[in-house]
């Protein structure tokens, strides 16, 4: 699922974590270091293969609790966000006496999806042409 945070970036969540409890019945490997939102602290996520069930699941090892949300930008960084956080809202200031709730992420579908999705194709077309004007004009 792809999300747009309220200040406008995208965002896959990727899924959830969880602490990560050591047993006999599951191997583990390292799958990615996240930046935990509140804390900034880099986390190393783990993915966690149930022999027993064949399934598996993303976990934490420290000192958090809960379920966090594991997601990664557009830019390839990943991060872990409590869930509670990540799907509560957050206040945004209209002017300097009124403020409105709004969700802090909002999942993107359909048509809202294609055109978030067009919008970055366009920044980055411009932006690789604007580097071959800059690149032209140097040359000559």
């Amino acid at each position: 699922m792809i999300y747009r945070h309220y200040k406008g970036g995208l965002y896959l969540m990727v899924g959830y974590a969880t602490k990560f409890t050591p047993d006999k019945d599951v191997t583990v490997e390292v799958f990615q270091v996240a930046k935990h939102t509140e804390t900034e602290e880099m986390i190393t996520v783990l993915l966690v293969h149930d022999k027993a069930t064949g399934g598996s699941h993303y976990a934490f090892d420290g000192k958090f609790e809960g379920i966090l949300c594991f997601y990664k930008d557009i830019e390839g960084n990943y991060w872990l966000r409590p869930k509670e956080m990540f799907f509560g809202n957050v206040m945004i200031p209209i002017n300097s006496a009124f403020s409105k709730l709004e969700p802090r992420f909002v999942k993107m579908t359909g048509e809202d999806l294609y055109n978030a999705i067009c919008d970055l194709v366009e920044k980055e077309v411009d932006a690789v042409v604007e580097l071959l004007e800059t690149k032209m004009k140097h040359s000559t």
